[in-house]
């Protein structure tokens, strides 16, 4: 399957009654939002990797990419090499809607657009915004932090609508 059933959940979860304000934000800047639990989401990071399918360096991706490696299973999305401390930027304007430490994933942000797409960019070294930030193309987010399955700098990205993952190489841009 290429659902991504942990993501899958939290998206659900941020939005089943509209605006969700019980979450736990961990940021580079001070937050006064609340603590929640996320445990009960059961939330795990097994990746596994499509060898054969191949993304074109040449879209428009939130950090220059060396290579760019498609996911399967349970995580649905990409796999982007970069160097280290590479900005993260954003690929389409929204508002932030989670942004702090996610078990499995690290410093993680949600980025949901006007169109209703949600964009996720994980494995952070730092996160530069807070929930509820409303944030432009290209707008730094964050820095990329060494992958620890890898020892190498990698963003895990990964898109969806209305819950269900898209392919990022087709997802919007701009």
């Amino acid at each position: 399957s290429r659902y991504c059933f942990p993501f899958l959940l939290v998206c659900k979860h941020l939005f089943k009654d509209g605006e969700n304000t019980n979450h736990t934000t961990q940021t580079s800047k001070p937050s006064t939002d609340k603590t929640a639990n996320l445990e009960d989401l059961q939330l795990t990071d097994s990746r596994t990797y499509d060898k054969n399918k191949k993304a074109s360096k040449n879209l428009l991706w939130p950090v220059t990419a060396k290579e760019i490696q498609y996911l399967e299973g349970k995580v649905s999305g990409v796999s982007i090499t970069t160097n280290l401390n590479e900005s993260v930027n954003i690929i389409r304007e929204g508002t932030v809607m989670f942004c702090g430490i996610y078990r499995g994933f690290g410093n993680v942000v949600f980025v949901q657009s006007k169109s209703g797409y949600m964009y996720v960019y994980t494995n952070l070294d730092k996160i530069n915004v807070e929930k509820g930030d409303t944030v432009k193309l290209n707008e730094k987010i964050g820095t990329v932090a060494v992958d620890t399955r890898t020892s190498k700098p990698q963003l895990l990205f990964m898109v969806f609508k209305n819950g269900n993952p898209v392919d990022p190489a087709t997802a919007p841009r701009g």
